[in-house]
């Protein structure tokens, strides 16, 4: 399998610790994961101080746009990120990328979710589902 490593910082309020890990720790984590599962790596992107939330409807960073526009051209068949809360926030981000996966069969993988998410079966669209609303009220929290 070809995969994406897909890293973001999120935009961290001055004084504040990230939450979510260091932009070389992700990529560590989500090469192990290839590794472990004897996955080619055909890109690394990275995106600092982005957050993964937009707006419905709106377009995303330039980055996120190129994983799209990899996985739409065939040149990858999984996103690795650390965590799916790197790829997605909201739930209609979560739709688009169930929209791509359903369009290309990419899967999706975290490294520290154990586990790869099956957008083609019922189960993996919940669990992302699930994970998307509590990602959601993590940004609506003060």
């Amino acid at each position: 399998m070809r995969a994406i490593i897909y890293a973001r910082f999120s935009p961290t309020p001055r004084g504040e610790e990230s939450k979510g890990g260091n932009l070389a720790q992700q990529v560590e984590l989500s090469q192990a994961l290839c590794d472990r599962n004897g996955w080619s790596v055909v890109a690394v992107i990275v995106e600092k101080d982005t957050s993964a939330s937009t707006k419905r409807g709106a377009k995303r960073s330039d980055e996120w746009e190129r994983v799209k526009a990899l996985v739409e051209d065939g040149k990858a068949d999984a996103i690795v990120s650390r965590h799916y809360d790197r790829t997605y926030r909201t739930p209609w981000d979560l739709e688009d990328l169930v929209d791509l996966a359903e369009a290309t069969g990419v899967t999706l993988a975290a490294a520290q979710a154990q586990g790869v998410l099956d957008l083609s079966t019922p189960s993996g669209w919940l669990a992302a589902r699930i994970g998307a609303v509590v990602a959601r009220q993590g940004l609506e929290r003060p």
